[in-house]
């Protein structure tokens, strides 16, 4: 339905979230090496099963409009199963600050970025087809 925020004034389609996991999965099935020796690794395996984990909470939100908490809960528990799989940023370079080691920090701030690229790409949702143009750049 038109919101105060969006820029649409008719009803529109939701369940993007489905869409963008279709095209992410199709595109995984045809360029990782899912058989043989090569096989799906433990981290690809991660950020796969955080995919899914973050499309069936948007789903739950687009269906019954869950509260925030839900959602931000949601979000968490999405991000920590690619953390929990050894996906984590743990090192990066600043400009004029140069290089940053998070050491034991590095699942926390793995966390709190993927939550909030979650966020940003929920924000951009207010004008149609935004989120799923953002997400494929």
């Amino acid at each position: 339905m038109p919101r105060e925020r969006g820029l649409s004034d008719q009803t529109t389609p939701s369940l993007g979230g489905l869409a963008i996991l279709a095209g992410i999965a199709v595109a995984g099935l045809l360029f990782l090496p899912l058989f043989g020796d090569g096989g799906v690794d433990e981290q690809t395996r991660g950020i796969a099963m955080g995919a899914l984990a973050i499309a069936l909470v948007g789903t739950a939100d687009d269906i019954w409009d869950l509260p925030a908490f839900v959602k931000f809960a949601g979000q968490v528990g999405a991000a920590v199963i690619p953390v929990l799989a050894d996906v984590r940023v743990a090192t990066f370079t600043l400009p004029f600050l140069g290089h940053v080691d998070l050491g034991g920090a590095s699942g926390p701030v793995t966390v709190l970025g993927m939550v909030a690229v979650m966020n940003v790409v929920n924000f951009t949702d207010g004008v149609d087809g935004l989120a799923a143009g953002v997400c494929a750049i």
